[in-house]
């Protein structure tokens, strides 16, 4: 695990992740459910390797809960610690010296991290009834623990009006397995592919 310490949000913070995969779009790359290889995967690769060549984020659509929830982050970061003490704000995490797969941590302890998600109150309440993990954001939470080999990660849904949502998700040795498995296929084709239009330009 290599740690980057910046602000999440900054130019320095989206050079560290330009072009390579991250455990937010994981589930570009293996399934929620199943673990299988994405069919999302093409499309998410030759986003990544348009960021390598143009040296440009490919920016998507933020909504308007999705800029709420970047403001309500450090209230649910605030009140995750008053029962498990400081959480260790990062920019960014690399796997290993090969840089090529990361994440971004919303918090770093000793023995696990954290995943904040901050959400409208519909979508609260549907995650209140459904109950348990929410399964779109395993790949992330799976892919976070594969990316900083830690053995745990806290998943907490949040809302200012609402009881916390709060899930400490233990390690998924037979998905993790398939996410290597899956991740190394695709960075092997994402460099081929990049390789092969860096010789054409």
């Amino acid at each position: 695990m290599i740690i980057v310490d910046c602000i999440q949000g900054t130019e320095e913070w989206a050079q560290c992740r330009l072009g390579i995969p991250t455990s937010s779009e994981f589930s570009k790359i293996i399934t929620p459910a199943k673990g299988e290889y994405s069919s999302q995967a093409t499309g998410y690769m030759h986003k990544l390797i348009a960021e390598s060549l143009t040296g440009k984020e490919a920016t998507g659509f933020m909504s308007e809960w999705m800029e709420r929830g970047k403001e309500m982050e450090a209230e649910a970061r605030n009140w995750y610690e008053i029962d498990h003490g400081d959480v260790r704000q990062v920019g960014f995490v690399y796997r290993d010296e090969r840089k090529d797969t990361g994440c971004s941590p919303d918090g770093l302890m000793e023995d696990r991290g954290l995943e904040i998600k901050c959400v409208s109150p519909g979508i609260m309440v549907g995650y209140m009834l459904d109950g348990g993990m929410v399964r779109e954001y395993i790949p992330q939470v799976q892919g976070s623990m594969y990316v900083t080999g830690l053995l745990r990660w806290d998943f907490l849904v949040y809302h200012p009006d609402f009881k916390p949502i709060l899930i400490t998700v233990e390690r998924d040795k037979e998905y993790l397995s398939k996410l290597e498995m899956y991740l190394a296929r695709f960075n092997k084709e994402r460099t081929e592919k990049l390789n092969r239009l860096k010789e054409a330009i």
